[in-house]
């Protein structure tokens, strides 16, 4: 009886925490995204029919460059996006295809350009 009490009592606190993400900011809208993008894109093989693009790489700079860190992302909606997406993908509602991936590698050149922080400034800029 316990056990089905903690059991509702945790399931009804993961269904009050569910935030819509229209309500979040621009830059946890961003973080959302790459979340979703990346999870999406490591969904299917590298090898395989569909092509992931820059997807990849754009995360992994991201990643390098701290942009999903403690300080830069306190609320977790990274993790969070990333844990939401790949239930998604397991339970089948939603399916990865070239259309997808096209738009997040559209959206993910756009977070490269208007989230990185470069090392260096270079000449000329």
């Amino acid at each position: 009886m316990h056990k089905l009490i903690a059991a509702l009592i945790v399931l009804g606190s993961s269904v009050s925490a569910q935030t819509d993400i229209t309500t979040l900011s621009e830059k946890e809208q961003t973080l959302h995204r790459w979340g979703y993008c990346i999870t999406a894109a490591m969904s299917v093989p590298f090898a395989g029919d569909l092509d992931q693009r820059d997807i990849v790489s754009i995360s992994n700079l991201l990643d390098d460059n701290e942009r999903n860190s403690s300080e830069t992302d306190p609320n977790d909606i990274y993790r969070k996006s990333k844990q939401d997406t790949a239930a998604l993908l397991i339970t089948e509602q939603l399916v990865v295809d070239q259309s997808l991936l096209d738009s997040c590698n559209t959206d993910m050149k756009k977070i490269l350009a208007n989230t990185y922080v470069p090392h260096f400034q270079y000449l000329g800029e």
